[in-house]
């Protein structure tokens, strides 16, 4: 169990739309390429990137409960998701700490683990602009080097996804846990 993120492309194709149809062939037993009239690919997964499911809750869900829904999102909130993770990422830098691997209790008491790793040696600007949120297996909240490697595979998926050209899809946020 855990915070699964996926957002996905769906292109409208229509029934009509011969000059597509023409391009697309779908070969799926008991799929009839006549009645396909949209085309729905994953273009990003997270897990745990609880900062980032935020972003997309607090900015793109129109005042909506949070409740694992499918969440419309403009291209362009995608390409302002990314100035934000690129701005996180400018105004951090990494250095040894100690990072929180977990819990375990013993004889009654609570014991927090920890082990060395990288933190982010400024948080200001991440607490502000990407801030973690906590929740039902959601993972950590800590600003640490996961936190940032979050930020960079985010970067890397928007940037793919913004470089292609195509006016007709449409983009969705789902989140489950």
């Amino acid at each position: 169990m855990g915070l699964d993120m996926h957002l996905t492309k769906r292109t409208y194709i229509g029934n009509d739309y011969k000059e597509v149809k023409d391009q697309v062939k779908i070969e799926i037993k008991g799929v009839k390429q006549e009645r396909v009239s949209e085309i729905v690919e994953k273009v990003a997964y997270w897990r745990k990137a609880n900062q980032i499911h935020n972003w997309f809750i607090e900015n793109c869900a129109d005042n909506q409960e949070d409740n694992c829904q499918d969440i419309y999102i403009e291209k362009s909130q995608l390409q302002k998701l990314l100035n934000v993770v690129n701005l996180v990422l400018d105004s951090s830098k990494l250095i040894k700490g100690k990072i929180h691997n977990g819990t375990r209790y013993e004889n009654g008491k609570t014991i927090e683990i920890y082990e060395q790793g990288k933190i982010m040696e400024n948080t200001k600007v991440a607490e502000k602009l990407l801030p973690t949120s906590s929740g039902f297996f959601f993972g950590s909240t800590d600003y640490d080097e996961y936190y940032y490697q979050d930020l960079l595979d985010t970067k890397k998926i928007l940037e793919d996804i913004l470089k292609e050209n195509d006016n007709r899809a449409d983009f969705y946020y789902r989140a489950s846990w």
